[in-house]
């Protein structure tokens, strides 16, 4: 259990100030915590080499093959068709710059 001593000096590492009316409520919090650290420890994780290491370690590119794609320019006609304004094969737009 977290003594008020301790609780004292947890707040003022942390720079809050602990009145004495809160601190019993405030030890409950952080048994409570603890208590759920301890809990988090005692889960038993393996040989931990077999693991990735790091968040890097558990990302992988998904990538589906890509079947049966349509050949290229098929839909750029309908497309172009549909801007309201196109220059030979291009989208005319507002010169921005």
């Amino acid at each position: 259990m977290v003594s008020k001593d301790e609780l004292k000096k947890l707040a003022g590492l942390a720079r809050v100030e602990l009145p004495d009316s809160e601190i019993d409520s405030f030890r409950k919090d952080i048994e409570s915590v603890l208590d759920y650290v301890r809990q988090i420890q005692e889960v038993a994780v393996g040989d931990i080499s077999e693991q990735p290491q790091g968040v890097y370690g558990l990302m992988k590119n998904r990538m589906r093959t890509d079947e049966n794609p349509h050949p290229g320019g098929e839909f750029s006609e309908e497309i172009l068709n549909q801007a309201p304004q196109k220059e030979g094969r291009h989208f005319r737009v507002k010169k921005i710059l």
